[in-house]
């Protein structure tokens, strides 16, 4: 299970908190404003260690050749159909990660970068295969790999 926990460590690196507040204009309109805000490595830590647990549970529950989807924010043209007809269960599998964290504030969300995902294979109870991953996952994967 290392390269789930490789895998975790690289996904968490994209994980922030997004702080929405309303700004009154000076024409007494209102402006959603929209900030970022890096999490503590408390939490992000917090999400590897949900992130692995619960994708070692859906994995001991698949079959061989069984795909898995990780998905939040997907907007892009660039994915195809396949893609975007499972992203339902995608986004469900990265919420049920999200949710396990602490509650935020009135305002406050955990986030991804625009056009998050991550497709598995199974390959056997104990093991994945990588199938399909977005960019900055394929490339924070690939640092943390070379860092351990």
């Amino acid at each position: 299970m290392q390269k789930l926990e490789t895998l975790s460590k690289a996904i968490a690196k994209g994980l922030y908190i997004q702080v929405s507040t309303l700004r009154k204009n000076e024409d007494s309109t209102y402006t959603h404003i929209f900030e970022k805000k890096s999490v503590s490595d408390e939490i992000r830590r917090q999400f590897e260690t949900a992130l692995v647990r619960q994708m070692t549970k859906k994995i001991k529950k698949c079959d061989y050749g069984t795909t898995l989807v990780y998905s939040f924010n997907i907007i892009s043209p660039v994915i195809d159909f396949a893609l975007r007809s499972i992203t339902s269960e995608g986004s469900y599998n990265i919420d049920e990660v999200l949710t396990s964290l602490p509650e935020l504030p009135d305002g406050e969300s955990y986030e991804f970068p625009y056009d998050t995902y991550i497709i598995l294979e199974v390959i056997d109870k104990n093991n994945v295969e990588s199938l399909c991953m977005c960019n900055w996952i394929s490339q924070a994967f690939f640092i943390q790999f070379m860092s351990e």
